[in-house]
């Protein structure tokens, strides 16, 4: 055993740790805010797939044509994406405001969702994220936008409310268990879902446009702006997730379900992007949708409370459930937009609106 005098002092350990640390600091704050370039794209595709891969739901690989997808075929516009970079050359942090258009009550708005925020581990701690946020809320603020909005997990909430993100609530679920027995054993397992080609005569696409009432329901509420080109983009090119549709009809009113099938080891999953169409066809509409799910051997049934909907009140009664998810959270910029979207209640929230769904 070393001798007591041979071991440095509490004094000196607490300067050297200091020295080391100030050290560090000098490396790591000598970083570059700016919009990314062409040229910076890998790099901060490998980043975001990197950091986030080992935690998602899902077994999503992003690669180019993802990129492209998401943020070069947007069809409502120009994504603002803010990067942190090391020597001018490598991406170590990455913020992203992803275009979306609005309506509320006839009336257009410009929107961002603020998607991909992620810092590489050696670059935590040292503002890189109030930085690159404050660089896109100056870049949004440039293109008139009326507000952004996101649903942030709980590790990252606090940093945007700092920032002046209100918190506006939880998404509410309705779930319906098929199998209930093998639901409850899927949350044991940690392997990661991926998506299921449904049949050729369920799938979305441009053919049966005509089959669908291009019109949401609630036009009090925000929701999205609907388009033959939305729907084409948002789920018929999506480059991971495949998409079903079932569409009825109901005493001259129509309506149409867009969802996706997931699977894992243990468990297939149907989740619920879209409801498109009147609400007196909703009770017929998941009868329709239960025994597509049925016919496809799917074990659970989830989808968003859209508020413009009476999914919670109907549906319970059909073995749907109640459940709390996700946090939703928005930053007005435009002072009249300020007085009704920061309001979880005149908002229709949907699955469509995330790209991971």
């Amino acid at each position: 055993m070393n001798n007591v005098k041979d071991r440095p002092c509490d004094f000196c350990l607490t300067q050297n740790a200091k020295i080391r640390k100030e050290e560090e600091m000098t490396v790591r704050t000598d970083v570059t805010i700016a919009q990314i370039t062409k040229q910076d794209i890998p790099g901060a595709i490998d980043l975001v797939q990197r950091v986030f891969s080992p935690q998602e739901h899902f077994g999503f690989k992003r690669d180019r044509a993802w990129w492209k997808w998401k943020y070069e075929s947007n069809v409502f516009g120009e994504p603002i994406i803010i990067g942190a970079k090391v020597d001018d050359e490598e991406i170590v942090g990455l913020r992203a405001f992803w275009p979306w258009e609005l309506v509320h009550r006839g009336r257009l708005l410009k929107a961002y969702q603020s998607v991909e925020t992620v810092v590489d581990s050696r670059y935590r701690g040292i503002g890189l994220f109030r930085r690159m946020n404050e660089a896109a809320l100056d870049a949004s603020r440039n293109f008139c936008t009326d507000l952004i909005f996101n649903f942030p997990n709980k590790h990252s909430i606090g940093g945007y409310l700092k920032q002046g993100w209100v918190f506006l609530g939880k998404l509410e679920w309705s779930v319906k268990p098929l199998k209930p027995v093998k639901a409850l054993f899927s949350l044991m397992s940690k392997t990661k879902f991926m998506p299921v080609d449904v049949p050729e005569k369920m799938k979305i696409s441009r053919a049966r446009f005509n089959e669908l009432p291009i019109q949401k329901n609630g036009t009090d509420l925000i929701h999205t702006s609907l388009s033959e080109e939305f729907l084409s983009w948002r789920y018929v090119n999506h480059p991971f997730f495949r998409y079903g549709i079932v569409t009825v009809s109901l005493s001259g009113e129509s309506m149409a379900v867009i969802f996706s099938i997931n699977e894992s080891e243990y468990i297939r999953e149907m989740i619920v992007t879209d409801l498109i169409g009147s609400p007196l066809c909703l009770k017929k509409a998941f009868d329709r949708l239960v025994q597509t799910a049925k016919s496809l051997d799917v074990d659970i049934i989830a989808a968003i409370n859209e508020r413009a909907y009476p999914i919670k009140k109907e549906l319970w009664k059909y073995g749907f459930l109640p459940v709390k998810r996700k946090n939703f959270a928005a930053f007005a910029l435009d002072p009249q937009t300020r007085s009704f979207a920061l309001d979880i209640r005149n908002w229709n929230l949907s699955g469509g609106m995330h790209d991971t769904l």
